[in-house]
């Protein structure tokens, strides 16, 4: 054990710190912490290291403020109730579990560096909290450069007071009213990517003035019998400088049967409100029966295939896939 540890010492700084950084903070701390004075200056002198925080642990031998200024990437997989005072160089945070507590502390007092932000929670379990994307969206973090929240709704109400958010650029949400659509554009004018899914029951359109800057953009209907072509029109014509677009669809046996050959898959929208496209991307899901017979489902995808290329070809780079 002496030797392996003498040799491990006899290695370059630069080197023991690229093998740091393999290290979650608190093994690292656990592991290399206290063995010298070398060691310790070293650890102390790392700002970069990622600590996922644990559920308790009643054999935990190190003071996580010992190592808290050093945390960049702060990752929370559990419903503890935590403080985010201690970790005042976080720069990434992601939280697949929404703490009880944790909107009281979830300031930029505690997070003075935040720029990337996840919270990852599973669908049924836990929603974000009423005033979470009040902080998170309305310039709370004035260094925040990407949200994702995949599964939460923004309702109109929650609006209300927002600010511009000038550093946000990628942001990622689940369900969205279409008027919150156009306070998003409108509060985040450097926003450069957008992912979102639109609300079915919002049938109401609003004037929105162009957003200069989207260039990529990703909108995921998910639900059936959605009436989409008018509403995809809308949120198109306000993005002019769009590069990429991708759109998830989801349709079932009738609705094939009766439009898809006649559809044109948002071509002729594309050729209206977005004149410096790139890529397009259509994912479509076929909600078909057991036992739908395999040779009329190869022939609806052939159909669906040729048709799609015949319309977007040579216009701009263009790919249907199509599952079941």
């Amino acid at each position: 054990m002496n030797n392996n540890r003498s040799r491990l010492e006899l290695l370059p700084n630069e080197i023991l710190i690229g093998i740091f950084e393999y290290f979650d903070a608190r093994n690292l701390f656990r592991a290399f912490y206290n063995l010298n004075f070398r060691f310790n200056r070293l650890l102390r002198s790392l700002n970069h290291l990622c600590y996922i925080i644990p559920t308790p642990d009643p054999d935990e031998s190190i003071d996580v403020e010992i190592f808290s200024s050093s945390i960049y990437t702060l990752i929370s997989k559990c419903n503890l109730d935590y403080q985010f005072c201690h970790f005042t160089n976080v720069h990434r945070l992601i939280l697949n579990r929404f703490p009880n507590n944790a909107l009281k502390n979830f300031n930029v007092d505690n997070l003075p560096h935040l720029e990337h932000l996840s919270v990852r929670i599973p669908i049924g379990l836990m929603q974000c909290p009423d005033d979470f994307h009040q902080k998170s969206l309305s310039n709370g973090f004035p260094y925040l450069k990407s949200s994702s929240y995949p599964n939460g709704l923004i309702a109109k109400q929650e609006t209300k007071n927002w600010t511009q958010s000038p550093s946000l650029g990628v942001l990622h949400v689940g369900i969205m009213e279409f008027s919150v659509y156009k306070i998003i554009l409108a509060s985040c004018p450097n926003l450069y990517f957008l992912s979102f899914s639109p609300c079915p029951w919002d049938d109401i359109t609003y004037h929105i003035e162009p957003h200069m800057h989207l260039k990529r953009l990703i909108v995921k209907i998910t639900l059936d019998g959605f009436s989409h072509d008018n509403r995809i029109n809308d949120y198109l014509v306000c993005v002019p400088n769009l590069e990429q677009l991708t759109i998830h669809q989801y349709l079932n046996k009738s609705i094939i049967r009766k439009s898809f050959l006649k559809c044109d898959w948002f071509a002729s929208m594309i050729a209206c409100h977005l004149p410096v496209l790139r890529r397009f991307n259509l994912y479509i899901l076929l909600a078909l029966r057991y036992r739908t017979n395999k040779v009329n489902l190869q022939t609806i995808r052939s159909q669906i295939e040729k048709n799609f290329k015949h319309m977007h070809s040579h216009r701009y780079q263009s790919r249907i896939i199509i599952s079941c």
